[in-house]
């Protein structure tokens, strides 16, 4: 069947079952495996008792291949005696199971092998089973009891455990390349701008230097040609204000200027009195 659609309610012609599967299927399209958190801070922390071999869960919730997991008390986990002279290192794991023989999620202490130099043991991700890793305790060769600085917590390691999210994810690497590529453009346009800029800038410049030197060869032109040329000083103009003035006082008066009037004459206010001029005559003609 090329197409698979799922969940709709059953009719009375058409009878819809699902699988337990189909829906851990469908949660393992949306949610990644790992512990479920608030506010980014995982549940199932994993301690110790430093006076025996036995760790401990704390509460929480999880979410393996789909399928959820739930511990709401604490758990206690035994833990076997180590060699005499060799150490190793367990794991707390959180195991899905999903044979039929099993179809559970659990937790589980791992058991390292015993080593001079110990390594975790591998965790098991098949078609079937999917373990998620809490924490490595380090179990010290021959001692009855564990510590809890022996403890590595690996909640937050995403190859391990992690916590879960979505897996619809936005491409912000497509994102980011769209912006950069804005990004760029946009300087390269700036840095076109700036160029132009510049040169309008220096043009004018070059442009205004010139002229400024210009007008200063035409000020010192006219500088050097005024030079060694007279000029008239207050002296001088002091005594042509002062002929000015005496001329002015002779208005009207013999052997002086008089002004005209709008017909073009001299006004009788200023002519010489000539009957008086012509007795001083007749006076002279008879005297003889």
């Amino acid at each position: 069947m090329p197409e698979i659609y799922k969940f709709f309610n059953s009719a009375s012609d058409d009878e819809r079952k699902y699988q337990a599967a189909d829906f851990a299927d469908y949660f393992g399209t949306v949610l990644s495996s790992g512990l479920v958190h608030t506010d980014e801070e995982p549940t199932l922390e994993v301690s110790v008792s430093d006076d025996s071999l036995e760790s401990y869960v704390e509460a929480g919730k999880a979410i393996v291949d789909g399928h959820l997991y739930e511990l709401t008390d604490e758990k206690t986990l035994e833990h076997s005696l180590p060699e005499s002279d060799t150490d190793r290192i367990d794991r707390v794991v959180l195991r899905l199971d999903t044979r039929n023989s099993a179809r559970y999620i659990k937790l589980f202490v791992l058991e390292g092998d015993p080593a001079e130099e110990p390594e975790p043991p591998e965790l098991t991700r098949d078609n079937f089973v999917h373990e998620l890793s809490l924490a490595q305790i380090y179990v010290h060769a021959d001692t009855s009891s564990l510590d809890s600085d022996d403890v590595t917590d690996e909640r937050l390691d995403e190859d391990l455990c992690g916590l879960v999210n979505s897996m619809l994810t936005v491409p912000t690497d497509q994102f980011v390349d769209e912006w950069e590529s804005f990004f760029s453009d946009i300087k390269q346009e700036i840095e076109s701008i700036k160029e132009d800029y510049e040169q309008s800038r220096d043009d004018f410049q070059e442009e205004l230097d010139n002229k400024l030197a210009e007008w200063q060869q035409v000020f010192d032109d006219y500088m050097a040609e005024l030079e060694g040329q007279t000029y008239v000083s207050q002296e001088d103009l002091d005594a042509v204000d002062e002929d000015l003035t005496a001329h002015k006082a002779e208005k009207g008066q013999p052997d002086g200027y008089a002004s005209l009037n709008s017909d073009g004459k001299v006004p009788e206010s200023e002519l010489p009195d000539l009957d008086a001029k012509s007795d001083a005559l007749a006076i002279k003609f008879v005297m003889g």
